[in-house]
Formats: structure tokens, sequence, C-alpha cells
């Protein structure tokens, strides 16, 4: 009889563990279900939302929050797998979680400070669309858990599944999805 596996502590949701798909495999990867940033924050790197700038990175400064896949495990810009124990997010209860977005093309940001009114998911691409956007748990780059928390873009299911699908053909198995959005 197999072994159902259990959560980790502080995680809900799916353990999404899907057979390998063959088409797609190895090719850029291109995703048009997209997402715009809210209404409500255009104009926050002048103060206008926050009171505060929130800082937008440009192509330069992102490459320092960018992250891979490789043998399965997260691995951040400097080739180091990517911890998030000791990251926290804006969002109540979200302690060991950093925030996170992909871009159209599949690139991968990540952040394990979030500061209200200085930086937040709309920084990595300076306001402008992405493919989802959310939190990561990871362990010594083991992906644990992913969400789809966001202010920024409410994201959809859909697009949290496409990052899910995207990172899983990557090499990263046996994570969970959290449905808790609030």
């Amino acid at each position: 009889m197999p072994t159902i596996p259990t959560m980790p502590a502080g995680v809900t949701g799916t353990r999404f563990d899907l057979q390998p798909m063959q088409a797609g495999m190895g090719q850029a990867v291109r995703f048009s279900n997209v997402q715009q940033m809210d209404s409500h924050y255009h104009n926050e790197q002048h103060g206008a939302v926050f009171g505060t700038s929130v800082k937008y990175l440009n192509a330069e400064e992102r490459k320092a929050y960018q992250v891979t896949i490789q043998n399965g495990l997260l691995i951040d810009a400097k080739g180091q797998p990517v911890d998030t124990r000791n990251a926290s997010t804006a969002f109540a209860n979200n302690k060991g979680r950093a925030i996170f977005v992909m871009d159209p093309q599949g690139n991968i940001y990540l952040s394990n400070e979030q500061t209200r009114g200085k930086f937040h998911h709309s920084s990595f691409m300076a306001g402008g669309i992405v493919a989802t956007a959310g939190d990561i748990r990871v362990e010594n780059g083991k992906i644990i858990a992913i969400s789809r928390k966001s202010g920024h873009y409410r994201p959809t299911e859909a697009q949290i599944t496409q990052f899910a699908d995207h990172i899983y053909h990557q090499g990263a198995h046996g994570f969970y999805i959290d449905p808790d959005i609030s």
C-alpha cells in the first residue's frame, strides 16, 4: 500500500505531482496568460499610494533577484540554494515565505524581503505584467509550497497552476499549492 505524503507544518493545499509531459520540454516558454498590476497601485513608485516610493527594478537590478531551477532545486543569482525560512511577506502568518513573480518569458524573481511601501511584487517588473505572482516557501533549495498571494497582481488559479507546471517541468517536484489567498 503506497504511503500518502503528509504536509509539512504550516503548509496547506494540494501536492503538485503530475506526470511529466513530453511536449514543450526544453523549449523556450512564453506565457500568454498574464496579469496586469491592480490599477489602485499606479504611481506607487512616486509615493502616490503608500506615501513612500516603491522601488521599481531596472533590467540590471532585476538580475540579482533572478532564480533558476537546477537539479530540482531553486538556486539564486549567486549560485546558492534558496532558503526562505527567515523570510516574511506583508501577509499575516507568512513567516518563512518569500515573494516571487514569473514574467511572461518564464523567468522567476524572488525576494526574502517585502517591505510595505518600499518593495512589493510590482518591484520586480517595475509595475509591468507578470505571468503570476505570489509567495513561496523553500528550504535548502527544495520548493515546499507556493501560493498566489499578491495584492498588487491578484493572480488567478490558472496563473498559479501555469507557474506550478512550469517549475515542475524544470525538475521541482513534491511541492504544495496553497489555496488560501487571504
